[in-house]
């Protein structure tokens, strides 16, 4: 499945060549809301929830380079 641009020309059922940047791509495992494309070696520690949007939130937050802080974790200097 995929979404496109409200301004394209593609329709159901048209035949297409899409083109896609995979450095810019997320994948997420529907069962568990894991992503599956982060670097664990590179990722800051992201907070377990109970709630997989909370965590999505989470992921969302690094993603855009923001420190992500649990209650019993210490932020970074």
């Amino acid at each position: 499945m995929v979404s496109l641009d409200g301004t394209s020309q593609i329709a159901a059922g048209d035949e297409a060549e899409i083109y896609v940047d995979a450095s810019k791509m997320h994948l997420f495992d529907p069962s568990t809301g894991e992503n599956l494309t982060v670097d664990e070696s590179r990722a800051g520690r992201i907070p377990e929830r109970e709630d997989p949007r909370a965590a999505q939130e989470a992921e969302q937050m690094a993603d855009q380079g923001e420190e992500v802080h649990s209650a019993d974790s210490e932020p970074r200097a």
